[in-house]
Formats: structure tokens, sequence, C-alpha cells
């Protein structure tokens, strides 16, 4: 699913460059964030699935 949203957004970001809805300067910011999103929620799925210790 990530590899999924990450190939949707480099397709999309410069598209809405395009169009003047985002900054050419600003996609970088929009792909970190992205990352950083989805990277966190790694994390935390990882979290979830590590045993316990008793």
């Amino acid at each position: 699913m990530r590899q999924w949203i990450y190939l949707v957004l480099t397709a999309l970001l410069p598209i809405l460059v395009g169009y003047g809805v985002v900054a050419e300067t600003d996609v970088s910011l929009w792909l970190a964030l992205a990352a950083a999103i989805l990277g966190a929620g790694g994390t935390a799925l990882a979290a979830s699935h590590t045993p316990k210790d008793d």
C-alpha cells in the first residue's frame, strides 16, 4: 500500500504543479511529509506486532 501511495504522489505532484495548485519548491516538502507519515505508520504497525515481555 505504501508503495502505491508513493507512486501516486510522485505522479500527482507534477500535475498539481502544472495546474498551479502546488508550488514547484513545495514538492519536495510534500514528499518528505508523506514519507514521514507513511514511515510512522510502519513503525506503529511494527510496534503493535512486536511480542510483549511478560
